[in-house]
């Protein structure tokens, strides 16, 4: 093992904690996207509920206003295509958000291999480093025998 090899390796872990902090950042705005898009359904249905129950109390009156009516019946028809739109968008942003999920994940299992490599590689160059320390202390040692014999 060679100190250049522990550079690379450092280098590489380096690189795949960038891709890592990327891929959370994706994934932290996909989140935010998909809870506004929650939002906007929210928003609709309550709507198309607040219309069900003016339409209700208008129909349920002892006389039946016509044109409210039918300006009630119109506003639910353009609230549920808003409410379709929305819920299409919700889907759409659920689906990036998992695959941003996975992304960041695939990315953080990556940059844990990398640093367990880092860490191999260091190890083993500290127990060649140790090893070359120890030959060298015995080579001393039987040197400094020899000499006083």
């Amino acid at each position: 093992m060679t100190q250049q090899k522990l550079r690379a390796y450092e280098v590489l872990l380096r690189m795949a904690q960038v891709r890592e902090i990327r891929a959370t950042a994706a994934l932290a705005r996909a989140a935010t996207e998909e809870k506004t898009r929650r939002g906007v359904v929210s928003e609709v249905t309550d709507a198309r509920e607040a219309v069900a129950q003016a339409n209700a109390r208008c129909v349920n009156s002892e006389g039946v206003d016509l044109a409210r009516y039918e300006m009630l019946s119109l506003l639910d028809v353009a609230l549920a295509e808003r409410l379709h739109v929305a819920t299409v968008q919700l889907d759409e942003a659920m689906q990036l958000r998992n695959e941003r999920a996975n992304d960041s994940l695939l990315a953080k299992r990556y940059r844990e291999r990398v640093d367990e490599q880092c860490d191999v590689v260091s190890l083993g160059l500290a127990h060649e480093r140790m090893a070359k320390g120890q030959e060298e202390a015995i080579e001393l040692w039987v040197d400094s025998r020899k000499e006083g014999v």
